[in-house]
């Protein structure tokens, strides 16, 4: 698990991605279930409990990460076109949306173009 300051990293999310990220503000985690623990971790600085919005059906995994790290979590159903935002109703408190992740799968054996990452088949998953 690494700390901000990921130049490549941050290059390679504006040319794939169209995302704007300071170098200082790119974290990499050993996984989905680290990064999901660190964002329930930094929501929990501003609430006990904060509410996440997960997609029903979703990720079990995920939920299990977030649950356990603190996070209350509010199922939203999907269809054909994604999160059914018209189930949501008004604002409710600090509720937040947004991507879990940013990055595509690495394809076994290959590089995710951030500092040379190891895909899967060369961290032995």
């Amino acid at each position: 698990m690494g700390g901000g300051g990921d130049l490549a990293c941050a290059q390679h999310l504006a040319v794939s991605r169209g995302l704007s990220a300071d170098p200082e503000d790119v974290i990499i985690t050993g996984g989905t279930s680290d990064a999901l623990h660190l964002i329930v971790a930094m929501l929990r600085s501003q609430a006990d409990h904060p509410r996440i919005l997960v997609e029903d059906p979703g990720y079990p995994t995920a939920r299990r990460v977030m649950r356990a790290a603190g996070a209350q979590l509010l199922s939203v159903p999907v269809d054909e076109n994604g999160m059914r935002s018209s189930q949501l109703g008004g604002p409710e408190g600090d509720t937040r949306r947004g991507p879990h992740h940013a990055q595509p799968p690495v394809p076994a054996g290959g590089q995710d173009g951030c500092s040379g990452a190891a895909g899967p088949a060369e961290m032995g998953s």
